[in-house]
Order: C-alpha cells, then sequence, then structure tokens
C-alpha cells in the first residue's frame, strides 16, 4: 500500500514539474514571418508574369491553325514559312496593295498543299518519301558528293536549314512535299491520252457579275467580242493584240476551271455563255465557244499545261476528300507575319510595316 501511494505521489510530482525548452523570441518570429509573406508575394507577382508572358507571348505561337490527317501546322510554323517566303520572294511584300494578311494567306495556302500532297500521294500513288530521299534531296542542292564523310554532309545540311529559317522538322516537312509532288506529277503524265475532248474558246473576265451580263448580251446582240474586250485594255491596244489575248487556245476538260467545265463544253459553235462565277466569285467569266473536236491530239507543247491542271484538279479534289482542320482566324495570319516582320530581308526604302488590311486609296 506504502509502494502505491509513493509511486503516486511520484507521478504527481512529475506533472507538477513545468516542462522546460528553448524559447522563441517574438521578434524573430514577426521578422521571419514577414520575409516569408514578402517572398511568397514577390514568387507569386513573378509566377503570374511568366504566365503572362507564356499566354500571350509564347502559347498563341503554338496553337494549332491547321490540321490534316493528323499533321498539325501551328502558327509559328506559319510565321516562319511567312518569313522564308518574303525573303525568297521579296516581291511579295511590296507588291502594290500588299497587305500582312496577303501574304499570310499565300504561305498558308502552299502549308496547307504541302500537308495535302503528303498524305494525297500516299493514299493514291502509294508515293511514302523515305528520310533518305530528303538527305539526297540536300546533298544535290547542297553540291555534296556521294562519298562525303557524315561530317561534311551534317555541315551542309545545317546550311540548307538555315537558309530556310525553318525548325528541321518543318524543312524536311517542306522537302517531302516538293519530292511527292514530282513524283505524282510523274504518275500523272503517264496518265496523258494522246488524243481527247478540246474546245478553244474567247473568255473575257469581270469583277462584277453585271458587267458581265452586260457585256453577254451585246455580243449576243452582234456586236463584235474584240470591240467588248477592247474595254478591259488600254485604249491604245491594238486589236489583233486583244483578239489573240482572249481567245484560250485549244484546251481540254481538265483545263477549265471547274465551275465552267460542264457549262461550256455542252455549247454550241458561236454560243455565249452566261456569266459564270469563278474564284469564290472574284470573277465573272462570258465564254464563246469558236470550236470543239472530240479527239483532238495533244501536242507535247500541251502536256505540261495538261499535267499542271491534271495535278490542281487532284489537289481541289483531296481539300474534300481528306481530313482538313481549318483553325486558322484573320487575326493570326496578322500576328504571324507582325512576328518576323523585322527579319524580311527587303531594301531600306521597303522596309516599313504592313498594313493588316487594305488601305484606302
Amino acid at each position: 500500500m506504502a509502494s502505491k501511494e509513493r509511486a503516486a505521489g511520484k507521478i504527481e510530482r512529475q506533472r507538477a514539474v513545468p516542462r522546460t525548452g528553448p524559447r522563441v523570441d517574438p521578434e524573430r518570429l514577426n521578422y521571419y514571418l514577414l520575409v516569408g509573406g514578402v517572398g511568397a508575394v514577390i514568387a507569386l507577382v513573378i509566377l503570374l508574369l511568366a504566365f503572362g508572358y507564356y499566354q500571350t507571348q509564347i502559347a498563341p505561337g503554338h496553337k494549332v491553325v491547321l490540321e490534316v490527317e493528323g499533321t498539325k501546322i501551328t502558327r509559328d510554323h506559319l510565321s516562319r514559312r511567312i518569313r522564308m517566303l518574303v525573303n525568297q520572294n521579296p516581291s511579295v511584300a511590296f507588291q502594290r496593295g500588299s497587305t500582312a494578311l496577303d501574304i499570310a494567306n499565300v504561305a498558308y495556302d502552299e502549308l496547307l498543299r504541302d500537308a495535302l500532297v503528303i498524305h494525297g500521294a500516299a493514299r493514291d500513288y502509294g508515293v511514302y518519301v523515305a528520310d533518305a530521299e530528303i538527305d539526297d534531296r540536300v546533298r544535290i542542292q547542297q553540291s555534296v558528293p556521294s562519298n562525303a564523310d557524315a561530317r561534311t554532309f551534317a555541315a551542309a545540311y545545317r546550311r540548307a536549314v538555315e537558309a530556310t529559317g525553318l525548325t528541321p522538322s518543318e524543312f524536311r516537312f517542306m522537302t517531302r512535299a516538293d519530292i511527292a509532288e514530282q513524283r505524282v506529277r510523274d504518275e500523272l503524265q503517264k496518265q496523258v491520252p494522246a488524243s481527247a475532248l478540246q474546245a478553244n474558246f474567247r473568255l473575257l473576265r469581270y469583277g462584277t457579275e453585271d458587267e458581265a451580263k452586260k457585256a453577254a448580251e451585246r455580243i449576243r446582240n452582234g456586236e463584235d467580242i474584240v470591240a467588248v474586250a477592247k474595254e478591259l485594255f488600254a485604249e491604245d491596244t491594238d486589236p489583233s493584240v486583244i483578239q489573240n489575248s482572249i481567245e484560250t487556245g485549244w484546251v481540254t476538260k481538265d483545263q477549265v476551271p471547274a465551275e465552267a467545265r460542264d457549262i461550256i463544253f455542252d455549247m454550241s459553235f458561236g454560243q455565249v455563255s452566261d456569266p459564270i462565277s469563278l474564284q469564290n466569285g472574284a470573277v465573272y467569266a462570258v465564254y464563246q465557244l469558236i470550236g470543239k473536236e472530240e479527239n483532238r491530239p495533244i501536242t507535247d507543247e500541251q502536256r505540261p499545261r495538261v499535267v499542271a491542271a491534271m495535278f490542281d484538279n487532284w489537289i481541289a479534289g483531296l481539300r474534300e476528300q481528306l481530313s482538313v482542320r481549318e483553325r486558322i482566324t484573320d487575326e493570326d495570319k496578322v500576328e504571324a507575319v507582325t512576328k518576323v516582320q523585322d527579319d524580311f530581308k527587303l531594301p531600306g526604302s521597303r522596309r516599313r510595316p504592313l498594313p493588316a488590311e487594305p488601305q484606302a486609296v
């Protein structure tokens, strides 16, 4: 009993003894809290600034503006293609009426065409361009001997890529499309028949449907087509020049715009068409048939034009047949030009900001 009492007393004494430990200086604690709070605020500001910079300067460039069968084109890719286009063909940037939007559209159409060619060539002609073919193209363009060592080729390859201003993958994408296009054209060359239905037309082009209607009526009422067409030329233009200018020469159906093809090849000799809208309404055409033959021979001079027309028709069909997702806006196009405009290698007098839209005259 006594032992139990002694043990209980010991426990009570232990409870009564206050715990001791290092004491925290309140002023020091407040200092640490203040410094930590300021550091956290600074870190938050830096984080917000970095996020804002990413959102406004970096993320927009990574935006996918075009996707063809899974091949993605970003806005930065478009910017670099614009820079290459202008630096290799400066006239694009300073021809009268050029705007940032005009230049962006040219580069964008090239990118779309490249993607269509790569995927269409594989689907329709079994054309797959191997990496080795791209390397061979570079060797030829850079005059690298076939027996050159790897270091020599690597230096030449780097020069080829740097000359375009593209990334290596973008350079290979463009080169792959070039090679695929040539191989498709070679296949189309084999498909050109020895003879085909051909027609010869006189063709007048107008900017509005009303102008085209008036011209068609005048011709139908017996007015000479050369006299009608004269209004489209300078006053002192010789009538023989006008006549030669408005005649298409003998053409196959493939060489005629799809919008006009079936209409004008069904016309009879001398017949004048109603205005036909071409280029999404940018042009209204009036045709007059002056000749048609069922099996007219295709000459060697015609063959390249026939192949070019067949290729363009094939590309137009691919836009409808392949998976094409266009996510680009006019603002994207203008920003794509603005981003690289300082890199344009233009004569000093032509280094000026390009207007986003056509300027009032």
